[in-house]
């Protein structure tokens, strides 16, 4: 729930771990769409968190400026990593 505080899209840390943290889909989203105006964040860990419900398009969003995202055992299907993919190739 904390990631819907407002005070969360003041966050300075360069590092954030989610993993195993059992966030769910409405955290996620909010957390997708605060990236881009966190430009401190440079490693996002959301590993062993279920991102099966999350839309393509905002997974997408978190590759906006990090340079590490973890997704290990994140239950990704082919259209997130197809959009996931093609998000990173359009920025390079």
């Amino acid at each position: 729930e904390f990631l819907t505080w407002p005070r969360f899209s003041s966050l300075q840390c360069q590092c954030l771990d989610l993993s195993e943290s059992g966030v769910g889909l409405q955290p996620l989203a909010s957390l997708a769409r605060l990236l881009p105006s966190l430009p401190s964040l440079r490693q996002l860990s959301v590993s062993h968190t279920n991102l099966a419900p999350l839309p393509p398009d905002l997974l997408a969003l978190m590759t906006s400026h990090l340079v590490t995202l973890s997704l290990a055992q994140t239950r990704l299907n082919t259209q997130h990593l197809e959009t996931l993919l093609q998000s990173i190739v359009i920025k390079r």
